[in-house]
């Protein structure tokens, strides 16, 4: 395979299908780092959400999030310039996250070097995936970095994700929840379901049971008129029952729609809770149908 014109750069929180996408395409991987007690791991290759829910109740401790650094950024961007002066870097939402103001940091290290877009999912994991396949597929056609910056931003609001918490003590962690509010929501026994808005993690509204919690995604998923793709998003084994239930609803809803159940990745893990449940809904025309 030629090697193409652009080169995409990512995170690791992005999720796809095939884990060895990222290698065959020569997509560069920004492994984010999860800070837990006195140790640190690397996200995807050395911890994963189960692992990381296992780990946190034995040190009675919550995970911290960290970012590539500005330098390792640089290191890579620098390397790719030896093959290619267009480089596309799509990440996390900048609002969850310091990778994307890391990665706009280093990019500006190398003005006049190379040409550099980086770019603000706005989401993560299988929502960052569907920006870095159709960013893969238009590069190794052989298309501008303008064309490929453009496209990925008409994709950016037609994807959707919504998340069902279970564990209130890392929303206060995130900054998403006062003290206060974990306390009356544990002691009330409420869900809270967060909404992917702008970046940014947005209460919908709570639940009381997993039932009621089933049925709010569903309602969720049922108002899309364009579904072309959907991931169903759960950390533990335990919750993959609840996630086969919710594939079986929606494909009453939508048969033709393919979806899936995956594994919640331990970076959303450490900022929403390895329990937690998310829903990622790609929802547009199919003139533009990309695919998970």
């Amino acid at each position: 395979m030629n090697m193409p014109r652009a080169r995409i750069v990512t995170d690791s929180s992005a999720w796809l299908p095939d884990p060895e996408f990222f290698s065959k395409h020569n997509v560069a991987v920004m492994p984010l780092t999860i800070h837990l007690g006195t140790r640190s791991y690397l996200d995807g290759s050395e911890i994963n959400s189960q692992a990381l829910y296992d780990l946190s109740r034995q040190q009675g401790t919550l995970p911290v999030l960290a970012s590539p650094s500005v330098e390792a950024f640089a290191a890579v961007l620098e390397g790719l310039t030896h093959c290619t002066k267009d480089i596309v870097c799509i990440h996390v939402s900048g609002k969850l996250s310091r990778t994307l103001r890391n990665a706009r940091a280093a990019s500006e290290e190398l003005l006049g070097r190379a040409n550099i877009a980086v770019i603000d999912s706005q989401t993560t994991s299988a929502g960052l995936g569907v920006l870095i396949e159709e960013a893969v597929r238009l590069a190794e056609q052989g298309a501008t970095l303008e064309d490929i910056v453009r496209q990925v931003r008409y994709l950016v609001p037609r994807l959707y994700a919504v998340f069902l918490v279970e564990d209130l003590a890392y929303l206060h962690r995130t900054g998403h929840l006062s003290r206060a509010q974990v306390l009356l929501g544990e002691m009330l026994g409420v869900k809270p379901f967060l909404s992917l808005e702008d970046g940014s993690f947005v209460p919908l509204e709570k639940a009381r049971t997993r039932e009621q919690a089933i049925e709010k995604l569903v309602e969720f998923v049922s108002e899309f008129s364009n579904l072309r793709n959907l991931v169903i998003l759960c950390g533990l084994e335990e919750a993959q029952q609840d996630g086969q239930q919710l594939i079986e609803r929606i494909h009453d809803l939508f048969p033709t729609c393919p979806a899936q159940v995956a594994e919640l990745g331990a970076s959303v893990a450490a900022l929403l809770g390895p329990r937690a449940i998310g829903v990622i809904a790609f929802d547009s025309p199919a003139r533009q149908q990309s695919g998970f």
